[in-house]
């Protein structure tokens, strides 16, 4: 089966990158790593649905609530991907930004960035958060990021355009360290 394949993939293949997960949703970030090669050291979600499943491809058991963790004792690995709770910034929500907890939940995504200088950064949201609050929050975190010694790209996409089954316009924000000078830096 498709589990089982990329069970395989993650527990006897040399990885070619290592990774952390956050808010792992479904997994598809997950999977995407697992099935290009590359290794899920950590992942967590507050909802605990997926985990079994995540689990189970990755060879990882996800963690819980992500405001509540020890930052310190999450692993080293080369990237980061995932996107903080959206709730609070898509158009279909109430759109309270930094106003809910969840909206604040980027400053610690900065504080970990800031501990753990991940090679390259790849961030997944509502295309809201590009306009809540007058975009306040967008513009914070591309600055943040900046001031932790990243370039940072960002572009909308139709999922659909990328087999994707949802017709959903995301925000993609992808960011590479500074360590990563001399790599291409190619986004669209």
């Amino acid at each position: 089966s498709f589990t089982n394949i990329c069970r395989l993939n993650a527990e006897n293949l040399s990885p070619a990158f290592t990774a952390t997960v956050g808010f792992i949703g479904g997994g598809g970030d997950a999977m995407a790593i697992v099935m290009n090669a590359g290794k899920v050291v950590a992942a967590w979600d507050v909802d605990t649905t997926y985990h079994s499943a995540v689990a189970a491809f990755t060879g990882v058991q996800p963690q819980g609530d992500f405001t509540s963790m020890d930052l310190s004792l999450l692993p080293e690995t080369d990237i980061y991907s995932g996107g903080a709770p959206c709730q609070d910034f898509t158009v279909m929500g109430k759109q309270l930004g930094t106003k809910d907890k969840r909206g604040l939940i980027w400053a610690k995504q900065l504080t970990l960035f800031k501990q753990k200088q991940y090679k390259v950064i790849v961030l997944e949201n509502v295309p809201g958060i590009m306009v809540v609050q007058g975009g306040a929050n967008f513009r914070v975190m591309l600055q943040g990021l900046k001031e932790l010694g990243y370039t940072v790209f960002h572009g909308l996409f139709q999922m659909w355009r990328y087999n994707s089954p949802t017709n959903r316009i995301r925000l993609f924000i992808v960011a590479f360290h500074s360590t990563m000078s001399g790599v291409a830096h190619k986004f669209e």
